[in-house]
């Protein structure tokens, strides 16, 4: 528990944006390190209960995996356009 309400800071916000900017414009290039931070908060979080940073350390490591989970369902659907689109190539010539 904490002494006299104090609590440690945490990246919990930072986390947060660099998830959200993942939706938004970057991809994986800042939901990587937007989950990296978010579980470095969450780690102070959870030893500290009534952290006012946990809510938005936990969203920041839920959106940060939704991105990276939408990230690696668009390279797999690219894949395999590109994979049907050879294989008609190869079969009308």
């Amino acid at each position: 528990m904490s002494m006299g309400g104090y609590y440690p800071p945490t990246q919990a916000v930072l986390a947060l944006v660099l998830s959200i900017l993942g939706v938004v414009a970057c991809s994986i290039c800042t939901a990587i390190p937007g989950l990296i931070l978010a579980n470095s908060a969450l780690k102070v979080t959870d030893s500290m209960p009534g952290h006012p940073d946990a809510g938005m350390a936990k969203a920041a490591q839920v959106v940060g995996w939704i991105v990276i989970g939408l990230t690696l369902l668009g390279i797999i659907g690219y894949a395999l356009l590109f994979g049907v689109l050879i294989a008609t190539e190869s079969a009308s010539m």
